[in-house]
């Protein structure tokens, strides 16, 4: 009895083996693969955008003084003055104001006088506050100056308590009881609690109980700590759909732990029986002082039905991204910060044509990634810079490369150097408050990549004027974004336009294809209550015949806030 059910079962199989076969010769020998690329590009160039729009919002508190320290070692001639041979720091935690007693032996050798010993010290105090120890002194001990040694006293400044209505802090706060007080370990406490959306906080330098002791009055301001988001625009393409409705959700300070929880779906609409595709992003981060650990998980799923020579099929493919993501500033200035990060990511993506896997496109895909991140203040304007090496590895069950590989074969084992550059720089037109922001992201790799690593360009993601149903993608290549943002008086609106442009090449390239794009723009942000609308235009200028586009290429976005 089993067997003879079986029997339908595994007919059923070959049939669908057999279609599928069909399917490749008559089709496309790489067509789920393809889609599934393309589709994967659209979604990784959406997360690149969003993910400098992040960027660009994140909080940055600068305290103290915004003017530079006075590095010049002139001095005033003076009649009686003393040959200087050695200046030297002294006192408590000397060693870690070494930076000042480089300094002070840029004076080594100098005639001294009582005028120009005091400039030294006030010189020495700006360079100080410049680094954030604004309640640490220098003094000037008695002493003989004859044997031509300067003694400097350091007073270093000290916490003495930090008063706070809970302990939620100490997850935020690079700094304890009784450590050198200094403002850029408040500034990295400070944003890390700003970072979640319903918190802000501000801190006060109070005297302490003992000398040199300072207190720290921390005063947190809590609002809903949820928000949800639903959304409503058309980023999808023809094949699969090309309204999405989406609903993204976060919860900040689950654990107590100033950490941020946020969960996306999307989904095409309306529901179709042949075509269609869904989408799942999950994010937990948790901040330790100077130091930010970040999970994610992407999911990603499609079916479209393909019209073939004799019949029509169905392909469908699915992805999934695992990274883990672990940052470390590692240096903070009165006009900028600097930061190492290192990340590791695994995906798994799988096609099919009527339901039978496609195994020789199946891919189980580790990757290593280093990056140097920089946000440095340029007068009013913002830099924020990212420069990362990319390397395909082997880890977790990473696929490794066949041996015997033809020199042109892409590789499991590549290596990829990316750079994304934001550039915000706020001016007033008259009266109005506007605002120009240029992005930068280019890739670069020598050897032949699979189509799922490609840079691919056209795009409201990456060069706008193209609808992003076709793309120009390539192993190396870059887009530069320009928008100019006016707002419209007093109303929750603004107006922007710009131009962008782009490049693509490498192996892959076809010789006799257009490999530039550039376009223009103009668009639309309005609120109303709990409604927003973003809507824009796009035409194409150069490459506009080398891709199937909506001319205008048009595009908008509906959000409600929950």
């Amino acid at each position: 009895m089993n067997s003879f059910m079986a029997l339908p079962r595994r007919r059923q199989y070959v049939r669908r083996l057999a279609v599928a076969s069909a399917a490749l010769w008559l089709v496309c020998p790489a067509v789920a693969q393809t889609t599934l690329d393309r589709q994967e590009q659209r979604e990784r160039a959406q997360r690149e955008a969003e993910a400098r729009s992040g960027q660009r919002e994140a909080p940055d508190v600068r305290l103290g003084s915004s003017l530079p320290p006075v590095f010049r070692t002139g001095l005033p001639v003076e009649a009686h003055c003393v040959r200087i041979d050695t200046l030297r720091l002294e006192g408590a935690h000397a060693d870690t104001f070494r930076f000042v007693q480089r300094y002070l032996d840029q004076y080594q050798g100098r005639c001294l006088g009582a005028s120009g010993i005091q400039t030294i010290r006030a010189r020495a105090a700006a360079i100080l506050a410049d680094a954030g120890y604004v309640t640490t002194r220098v003094a000037l001990p008695e002493q003989a100056v004859g044997p031509g040694v300067l003694r400097f006293q350091l007073l270093p400044g000290t916490i003495g308590r930090i008063r706070a209505a809970d302990s939620s802090w100490r997850t935020a706060f690079p700094l304890r009881e009784g450590d050198v007080l200094n403002l850029r370990d408040i500034e990295q406490g400070l944003e890390q609690l700003k970072r979640l959306a319903s918190q802000d906080a501000n801190v006060d330098i109070a005297p302490g109980q003992q000398a040199g002791e300072s207190d720290l009055v921390l005063t947190i301001q809590r609002g809903r700590p949820w928000h949800a988001v639903a959304t409503l625009d058309d980023t999808g393409s023809r094949s699969t759909g090309r309204l999405q409705a989406g609903v993204n959700l976060s919860m900040d300070n689950l654990l107590r732990l100033n950490d941020l929880f946020s969960l996306g779906l999307n989904r095409n609409v309306p529901a179709s029986a042949g075509h269609g595709t869904s989408g799942m992003s999950m994010s937990y981060s948790v901040p330790k002082g100077y130091w930010l650990f970040s999970v994610a998980l992407y999911d990603y799923a499609y079916r479209q039905t393909i019209t073939g020579y004799l019949q029509s099929f169905q392909s469908r493919g699915k992805s999934r991204t695992a990274d883990l993501t672990i940052q470390r500033v590692v240096h903070r200035g009165s006009h900028g910060r600097s930061a190492i990060e290192f990340r590791v990511g695994k995906r798994w993506a799988h096609s099919f044509i009527e339901d039978v896997e496609l195994i020789t496109q199946r891919r189980h895909v580790t990757t290593a990634e280093v990056a140097f991140v920089q946000r440095q203040d340029l007068g009013h304007a913002r830099l924020d810079l990212r420069l990362a090496r990319r390397h395909g590895v082997s880890w977790l069950g990473g696929q490794r490369d066949a041996p015997g590989l033809a020199p042109n074969a892409p590789r499991f084992g590549y290596h990829l150097n990316i750079l994304d550059a934001s550039l915000t720089v706020p001016f007033r037109m008259g009266r109005l408050s506007a605002q120009w922001t240029s992005d930068l992201r280019a890739q670069r790799s020598a050897g032949t990549l699979y189509g799922s690593e490609f840079i691919a360009i056209g795009g409201r993601y990456t060069v706008r004027g193209f609808d992003g149903e076709q793309t120009l993608a390539g192993e190396r290549g870059w887009y530069w974004r320009n928008t100019l943002t006016l707002p419209l008086g007093a109303l929750p609106a603004a107006v922007y336009f710009g131009f962008d442009t782009g490049h693509i090449g490498g192996p892959s390239t076809p010789f006799d294809t257009p490999k530039s794009l550039s376009g223009s723009f103009v668009g639309v942000r309005a609120s109303a209550g709990r409604f927003g609308l973003d809507a824009f235009a796009g035409w194409a200028w150069r490459g506009a015949r080398a891709l199937d586009s909506m001319r205008p290429a048009t595009g908008f976005q509906l959000t409600y806030q929950l």
